[in-house]
């Protein structure tokens, strides 16, 4: 049995952002392989999210925004479990995100199609905003 170091768990944790307990757990069972690691994560992450997927989503907010000269209009509802997740600052930033993007960029059909858009904001693109 591979010793797990704390510097090995760390650094998955920092990979994965899951909790360091998980990230041990994990590495224990791939017997240190952190490669290993991730796919156990992966599929316990995967399990957990088809569990949850059938959750209620009855907390959510709108997002609104005008165009400067008032040509145009976006709103977005995004809805979420509970009411903290509502209330919360990444929330926002993720509203305020998707009805910019609506509103400057070059429209979506969906919300898949919109998640793979850049963000407005910041870097990356609005799906990586969302899985946060």
């Amino acid at each position: 049995m591979a010793e797990i170091t704390a510097a090995a768990v760390k650094a998955l944790r920092e990979k994965t952002d899951l909790p360091m307990m998980e990230c041990k757990k994990a590495l224990v069972e791939a017997n240190g392989d952190e490669e290993k690691a991730i796919a156990i994560l992966q599929e316990q992450v995967g399990k957990v999210l088809g569990k949850r997927a059938a959750n209620p989503t009855e907390e959510g907010r709108v997002f609104t925004k005008i165009a400067d000269d008032g040509s145009e209009a976006v709103a977005v509802e995004v809805m979420c479990e509970s009411a903290p997740v509502a209330g919360s600052e990444a929330l926002a930033a993720l509203g305020d995100a998707l009805v910019t993007q609506l509103l400057t960029g070059p429209g979506a059909a969906s919300g898949e199609e919109l998640l793979k858009q850049d963000n407005p904001n910041g870097s990356g693109t609005l799906q990586e905003l969302y899985d946060g």
